[in-house]
């Protein structure tokens, strides 16, 4: 793959124009914010751009006229909140048959969330495209309907006054107590808060980066995802994609200060903790790069490849009874750890290690019997 700097943006005519558009976008008072708009002219820059396919904005704003113009009628008058909700649900998952698409197939192929257009041509989409569904809607209808991020995650909270309850849109509607959010996706009493229409834009501008991302595109990654920061500069999953986005353009300085701000901002973000620690142990600080992958094992302690690490940080530091237990607990878990197995093998087998274990009376093997590691069996046994 052949990276190019981010002077492409001054030279190459779509992203430019696209980087005026953006600029408007964010810098609009709120009240001036037409989100349906706003996200169908990010959603048509990044399709023509990685798909090489155009559409027409106004077709799809006029498509969302429609829907709303044949709802208001129906939610007129003085309907009960539930009443409400039910009359919106049955309009969008029954009328116009949109439904939720399985998660695997978003991650799979991420274009099916992540471009407004293609929500709309197909009827499906999971938490982004569904919640832009009912935050358009909203809208246009001035129902007190706004997005909410978590970590990987949005969905939307009905808000008027002293009255609040949660829509989860990729269960067609249903709602939902708090604590359903704060089981499934580690959310606070704090990420349960509403967003603004221009931190909506944000959040969108965001999963459009991690696309560039995933698609290798460090460039437009970083570009995107910075505006994507500004608009949103709480929000502890950017900074971990822009930290990926900057390593990935071997920025590793970039990229360990942005896993920083998203460690501070979410503590139990266990991905950045790892990256964190693989940048750290790229540019040879190997003490900060343990304390981050220890932090990211208190997190998620059945980790192999962040155990097998781990363990191998301890041996080079001859911590070896602490470097043992983690590659044979790494082991344990995943035998097929490649990692881990070579570096028990080499305490095992070296001559140099067997003499220093041995003097300190370290034996491999009960490493092998503590989590019941199979040996390799030699050639011709």
């Amino acid at each position: 793959m052949i990276f190019v700097s981010c002077a492409r943006f001054q030279s190459y005519e779509v992203p430019q124009k696209f980087a005026d558009e953006i600029d408007a976008i964010l810098l609009q008072p709120e009240q001036e914010v037409n989100l349906a708009r706003d996200v169908l002219l990010i959603s048509k820059y990044g399709y023509q751009d990685i798909y090489g396919q155009d559409f027409d904005v106004q077709a799809y704003l006029d498509q969302i006229d429609q829907m709303a113009d044949r709802l208001r009628p129906l939610i007129a008058g003085n309907k009960s909140i539930k009443e409400l909700l039910s009359l919106v649900n049955k309009h969008i998952f029954e009328t116009y048959r949109f439904s939720p698409t399985e998660k695997k197939i978003v991650e799979e192929k991420p274009e099916t969330d992540f471009f407004f257009n293609k929500v709309l041509d197909t009827k499906k989409g999971y938490c982004i495209g569904l919640s832009l569904i009912y935050l358009t809607l909203a809208e246009r209808l001035d129902l007190p309907f706004y997005g909410v991020f978590l970590s990987k995650h949005i969905f939307i909270k009905y808000k008027h006054g002293s009255v609040s309850f949660n829509i989860e849109t990729t269960l067609k509607g249903r709602i939902v107590p708090d604590e359903y959010y704060i089981k499934e996706f580690s959310a606070t009493q704090d990420t349960l808060k509403c967003m603004t229409k221009k931190e909506t834009i944000a959040g969108f501008l965001y999963n459009l980066g991690v696309l560039y991302y995933t698609l290798e595109r460090a460039d437009e990654a970083i570009w995107i995802l910075n505006k994507a920061v500004k608009g949103l500069p709480y929000y502890a999953d950017l900074h971990g994609a822009l930290g990926s986005a900057y390593s990935l353009k071997k920025d590793k300085k970039a990229a360990i200060q942005e896993y920083e701000i998203a460690v501070s901002l979410d503590p139990k973000i266990k991905l950045v903790f790892f990256n964190l620690g693989l940048n750290y142990l790229e540019i040879g600080k190997e003490d900060k790069a343990l304390a981050a992958l220890e932090r990211a094992l208190e997190l998620d302690p059945n980790n192999d490849e962040t155990l097998s690490l781990v363990g191998a940080l301890y041996l080079r530091k001859k911590r070896y009874r602490e470097g043992l237990d983690r590659i044979g607990k790494a082991l344990s878990i995943n035998p097929r750890n490649r990692q881990a197995r070579s570096n028990l093998e080499l305490m095992e087998k070296n001559w140099a290690f067997r003499s220093v274990l041995k003097s300190e009376n370290i034996d491999v093997n009960d490493y092998y019997l503590k989590y019941k590691i199979e040996k390799k069996q030699k050639k011709g046994s």
